[in-house]
């Protein structure tokens, strides 16, 4: 039977090969030689996440999703992370360097002794000039009052919370806060002119010696103007500026240009020089005349100032305060982050009580695995939850830190005590399937890790010492413990038996020769062993002690008495006996053993350091 041909494509004349469809030329390609060209679709007006079905409509089903899992969902206990233990120390950083404001007299509010500070500022004028107050921390400066480094080296501090008074009744209610290291501009806008001229000030850098003021200048002739520099502490001569030409000087430098109409003399410029700012909050302030408030983290800076942006005043009220403090103080908060290096938040509160929730999730048959970098656990624990539940109960959404425990998966060792099972939540976000009809997300999902104990989780399970010695006898008792602690008592009994074996540090001088001749020679020596004075009576003699000699009435001829010290004076005690013959204490001789140590006092004194911190201790 003959095989039968295929049939084949025509063969038409492309510049690219062989035909294809994508060849117009081919029969029926007529459809692909036109751009496409949507067309005029029917479409209805019905919108099912936009229309007024979709409230309900999306309440509905996220009521249907929470009664699931609530229904038949496993029991998650969460510990919340409640944020970095409180840094810094509520201590006002004010004092080596000086108040700065935008007017008055701004030292007032940092004096205890001094009535409030009132700006020049009225009205609106608060708001618009602005006003404002703060502090300049300085340079850093010797004992004696003089500069540390030329050119000075700024003092900078990191301030996180302020304290102010304001007597009221007209309070400014908020306030940006601000921070400068240095840096100082001219702001065209402000530059004041009065004179015949139409010329302009302009290209202002700053000099290495900058500070703030203003630069005043008046025109000495059409082409030269005399410069002086302004401040709070007085005015100072500059030089000479020429027009059309950069004047340079250590306060900064700009170039005077000509205008259409030529100067006259008298023509007068004020350049005010400013510091740059840098906004780091804006906090409310309460209606009350003392507040505490915490803001942001930033950097530490030389300059802060607090500028209003509400104020309750009248058009005749001035901005009234009466001190400020500044604190490197950070309340516990999660929005705190402790290591900015590592970017790390080890010293962790967490909340004692748990709050449970009802979430779903996949259990698995998890095992350790052991590499050669140790045991390595793989367990990734994947959870979903109602996310409105979840604020219902928590008041805030899960997130990265937070402390989960396992009920359902506790498990027991070999004397039958319950072993707890907790996890570290590592991720959060909504599930891909937890959206409504309408685009609503309502399922939220987290993923989570067996918890490793460590610094940052010692409010849930605890350290090895607060494990095995500061629970109550009733928790003792059970027998239950989360964290191994076999390896703190096995270290203390290793210790233990090391100072049996070597009781002291340095030479052990118990068994060398103490005693005089049998003379009884002060100062000699018995010749038995190595010589070493210890302060005591030989061959055990008795002997009474003191931080004073005894009276010589009514001593028995013979007798020993060791003359000792207040071991702050760290005076080594000395040995002394009473000689009928004489009516007197005799000097015999000085305990020299700490002189003889191994060791030198100043080690010791470090191997015997009591400023100790516990694992359990929070900085």
């Amino acid at each position: 039977m003959a095989t039968p041909s295929l049939p084949q494509l025509p063969i038409t004349d492309c510049p690219d090969g062989a035909g294809s469809i994508n060849n117009g030329g081919l029969p029926g390609n007529n459809i692909y030689q036109t751009p496409y060209t949507p067309p005029d679709l029917c479409i209805g007006e019905f919108r099912i996440s936009q229309d007024d079905c979709a409230v309900p409509e999306n309440t509905f089903q996220e009521s249907l999703a929470a009664e699931a899992l609530e229904i038949s969902g496993a029991p998650v206990n969460v510990f919340k992370l409640l944020g970095v233990h409180e840094q810094g120390k509520l201590i006002d950083l004010t004092g080596s360097g000086h108040a700065i404001s935008s007017s008055g007299d701004p030292s007032l509010v940092f004096d205890n002794l001094a009535g409030p500070w009132v700006s020049d500022e009225l009205g609106v004028e608060v708001l618009t000039a602005p006003a404002w107050i703060g502090y300049d921390f300085g340079v850093r400066q010797t004992s004696y009052g003089q500069d540390e480094h030329a050119p000075g080296s700024p003092v900078q501090q990191h301030i996180t919370s302020f304290t102010i008074s304001q007597p009221g009744p007209v309070r400014v209610r908020q306030v940006r806060v601000e921070r400068s290291n240095g840096g100082y501009s001219v702001d065209p806008a402000k530059i004041l002119f009065s004179g015949a001229g139409n010329g302009t000030v302009s290209g202002f850098t700053p000099g290495v010696g900058s500070k703030q003021g203003a630069f005043m200048l008046m025109a000495l002739s059409s082409t030269q103007f005399s410069v002086a520099f302004l401040t709070a502490e007085g005015t100072s001569i500059v030089g000479v500026a020429n027009v059309g030409q950069r004047f340079n000087s250590l306060e900064g430098s700009f170039t005077i240009t000509a205008g259409t109409l030529p100067f006259a003399t008298g023509d007068m410029f004020t350049v005010p020089v400013q510091l740059s700012w840098y906004r780091v909050d804006v906090v409310n302030l309460p209606d009350v005349p003392t507040a505490t408030i915490g803001i942001k983290q930033s950097a530490p800076s030389r300059y802060w100032r607090l500028v209003p942006t509400v104020f309750t005043g009248t058009p005749t009220d001035a901005w009234f305060v009466d001190k400020l403090q500044l604190f490197d103080y950070q309340a516990t908060s999660l929005d705190t982050i402790q290591d900015t290096l590592w970017m790390e938040n080890r010293d962790r509160d967490y909340a004692r009580a748990s709050i449970q929730l009802k979430a779903s999730y996949q259990p698995f048959d998890g095992m350790s695995d052991l590499s050669k970098f140790g045991f390595q656990i793989a367990e990734v624990y994947t959870f979903t939850v109602s996310f409105a539940k979840m604020i219902e109960h928590l008041g805030r959404p899960l997130v990265v830190g937070d402390i989960i425990e396992l009920p359902s998966e506790m498990q027991y060792d070999h004397n039958l005590k319950p072993v707890r099972k907790f996890l570290e939540i590592n991720d959060v976000g909504w599930s891909a399937e937890g959206f409504t009809t309408g685009w609503k997300g309502i399922i939220y999902k987290f993923s989570a890790q067996q918890l490793l104990p460590g610094q940052e989780h010692r409010d849930i399970v605890g350290t090895i010492d607060t494990q095995k010695y500061a629970i109550d006898d009733g928790s003792f008792f059970d027998g239950i413990e989360q964290i191994q602690t076999k390896p703190l008592t096995v270290t203390e009994a290793n210790q233990a038996e090391a100072e049996q074996a070597v009781p002291e540090k340095g030479t052990n001088v118990r068994e060398y020769a103490s005693g005089t001749n049998r003379f009884h020679a002060p100062g000699s020596y018995d010749g038995v062993g190595p010589y070493v004075e210890d302060g005591l009576p030989p061959d055990g003699a008795p002997y009474t002690s003191g931080f004073k000699l005894p009276d010589v009435a009514g001593q028995t001829d013979g007798a020993f008495f060791r003359l000792e010290y207040d071991p702050r004076l760290n005076i080594a005690a000395r040995l002394y006996k009473f000689s009928a013959v004489k009516n007197a204490w005799l000097y015999v001789e000085t305990d020299r053993r700490n002189q003889r140590s191994a060791h030198k006092p100043s080690e010791l004194a470090i191997l015997n350091l009591d400023d100790q911190r516990s694992l359990s201790s929070k900085l």
